[in-house]
């Protein structure tokens, strides 16, 4: 009876523990059967559409929502330094360890799904200076190549001759693919080169193969890490599972032969003409960081290139485009200013990182459809913490904060925030320097579409360099309109967001 005894009161307190946390909870608000189980927040997620339902949630029962039994939606910008600090890191939920990969059956840490904040700091220390704008400046040839082979397609396909409709997110995706392709590899992954392509990337088996994986796969993570022990039922790490790896899953299978490739070639068969790919310097690395970065790393630093880096910046690209297009007074004064600064093409970074409209037009654009729109989940650290307007969320809750939520909110960005206005980031007629440089770093502060403290994204200046340098150079070479001005482009979301029906036509401009 003894062991029995000792058990049975380790349940009661336990279960006493999570009773006194969920009646703390019980003073917030959020749907009722979101407050007994988190199949709610599983289902919310998996259609698709979280990051609406996160948005009338929040604007109808205000800055802090309970989502789930244990978790709360938290809205308010005064708390994203708390929530996501440099110095005290709250630890991520288990949400994140549903992204781990499966190899050989064994789960492998990425940069996003760690939960352990030294692993992530020794793994991430070594390449973060590749990722400084200066290193990423010097894949700016290879850029350029990427960006030409666009340039090539579009008018091969006689999509600007025939003004026929083009499905740019189609074409954007196959462009952000290629480009981490060549910029992580050293070559183009023949998105933009098939055949199909010249005669409609609608019928491009290769590029919907990788998009639908992409897609499958976060919608996987997305839901599943909403009820992280499903992962264990139904998910890559299922007891079922013989293997534990997910089959037909054309990602790893892109990236392992191109590093198990790489690892095998001598220095002299590299390419001296072109800036060294990321590869070869992950591959670097394992000789100055020996006790860090190994193969599996490189694989794993390869993946979140490929992966991250194609999706957030496509989502990036066609939303600047899309909403450029939907007000034509902001296209127009768009390229009056493009016009003036006399590009070369592709246009080049020393170009266009001091224009102004266009920096206002990409800031509005990826706050009006921040690349992320889930709830970037932390754990509440030992001692709990109170809200700014005194209510006490206990230690041990999930808590954490939407961009989508956070980049509409009205006091910082004004009562217009619903609405797409890149004048917001440009100092107004009247205002002072120091006041508009205070009202710029609120609205920089509140934005979290590359994440914020010490997990924010890596790849930050990756894809503002390539965002500005594509926006220029499209709307510098070409004059583009809306298939259907009056018809809304359609959004999904799985973790990363998902834009499609942004249907345009082209013509060069004269």
């Amino acid at each position: 009876m003894g062991p029995f005894l000792l058990f049975a009161g380790l349940g009661a307190i336990l279960l006493l523990v999570l009773c006194a946390r969920r009646i703390q909870l019980l003073r917030f608000p959020g749907p009722i059967v979101a407050k007994v189980s988190d199949s709610w927040r599983f289902n919310d997620v998996l259609n698709g559409h979280a990051h609406e339902t996160a948005l009338k949630l929040h604007n109808r029962l205000g800055t802090a929502v309970r989502m789930g039994p244990n978790t709360l939606s938290l809205s308010d910008p005064e708390v994203v330094k708390t929530v996501y600090s440099m110095k005290v890191p709250w630890k991520k939920s288990n949400f994140y360890s549903v992204a781990d990969i499966v190899a050989n059956g064994n789960p492998m840490h990425n940069l996003f799904s760690s939960r352990d904040e030294e692993w992530h700091e020794h793994a991430v220390r070594p390449i973060r200076p590749l990722y400084s704008m200066t290193k990423v400046l010097e894949l700016e040839p290879r850029f350029d190549q990427t960006i030409n082979l666009l340039l090539q397609c579009f008018d091969q396909a006689a999509l600007v001759c025939k003004n026929a409709p083009c499905p740019l997110d189609l074409w954007v995706g196959a462009f952000t693919l290629d480009l981490n392709s060549n910029a992580t590899f050293g070559k183009h992954g023949d998105f933009l080169r098939q055949e199909s392509d010249l005669r409609d990337i609608n019928t491009n088996e290769r590029c919907h193969l990788f998009f639908d994986a992409s897609k499958r796969q976060f919608q996987g993570v997305a839901s599943l890490g909403q009820m992280p022990m499903m992962d264990y039922v139904i998910g890559q790490k299922a007891f079922w599972r013989k293997t534990k790896e997910m089959p037909d899953d054309p990602l790893p299978r892109l990236v392992a032969p191109a590093v198990r490739g790489r690892q095998m070639e001598k220095p002299t068969e590299m390419d001296d003409d072109q800036p060294p790919d990321l590869l070869s310097r992950f591959i670097g690395l394992m000789s100055t960081h020996p006790q860090v970065v190994y193969p599996s790393m490189v694989f794993g630093y390869s993946m979140s290139q490929l992966v991250a880096g194609s999706d957030t910046t496509a989502s990036a690209i066609l939303s600047t485009v899309y909403h450029t297009l939907k007000h034509p007074q902001v296209k127009e004064k768009l390229q009056v200013e493009l016009c003036a600064a006399d590009l070369s093409t592709p246009a080049q970074w020393y170009q266009v990182r001091n224009l102004k409209y266009l920096n206002a037009v990409i800031s509005e654009a990826m706050r009006m459809t921040p690349g992320v729109g889930l709830v970037l989940e932390r754990v509440v650290p030992a001692g709990g913490f109170t809200l700014p307007d005194g209510r006490y969320v206990p230690a041990g809750t999930i808590v954490g904060m939407n961009p989508w939520v956070l980049s509409r909110t009205k006091a910082v960005y004004g009562e217009d925030a619903d609405h797409f206005n890149p004048e917001r980031w440009l100092q107004r007629e009247g205002e002072s320097t120091e006041r508009f440089k205070e009202r710029e770093r609120r609205m920089r502060d509140s934005d979290l579409g590359f994440g914020h403290g010490p997990r924010s994204c890596i790849g930050k200046s990756f894809a503002l360099l390539v965002v500005h340098k594509l926006i220029a150079t499209l709307f510098s070479v070409y004059d583009m309109e809306l298939l259907d001005p009056d018809k809304e482009w359609k959004i999904q979301c799985w973790w990363f967001v998902y834009v499609s029906d942004v249907n345009v036509t082209l013509q060069r401009r004269k």
